[in-house]
């Protein structure tokens, strides 16, 4: 039971980083956009829909940023736990 809440934790902290990734992307941080979305996009999660939206976000987000841009998201992301990810999309909120 506890497992089970645990997973539904987790899933629920991935749409609010994809809900918060939207309004960064709105405000022009296409980097910070760019990291969050590889993160989403290389967590494995059971919500195929879920996979899908962030994968296509990701897909039309690398069509307005440098191949450069794309690999330093890409190993930033690689590195970061969920926790890091709440972190920075909270620090970026209180901006």
């Amino acid at each position: 039971m506890q497992i089970n809440q645990e997973v539904k934790d987790v899933e629920t902290s991935l749409q609010s980083l994809a809900g918060v990734c939207e309004y960064i992307i709105l405000k022009g941080d296409k980097e910070l956009a760019l990291e969050i979305l590889t993160f989403l996009t290389q967590y494995k999660t059971n919500d195929k829909e879920f996979q899908s939206e962030t994968g296509s976000a990701l897909i039309k987000l690398k069509t307005q940023v440098s191949n450069e841009l794309i690999k330093q998201a890409r190993q930033r992301a690689s590195s970061k736990t969920i926790e890091d990810m709440i972190e920075m999309a909270v620090a970026y909120l209180k901006k």
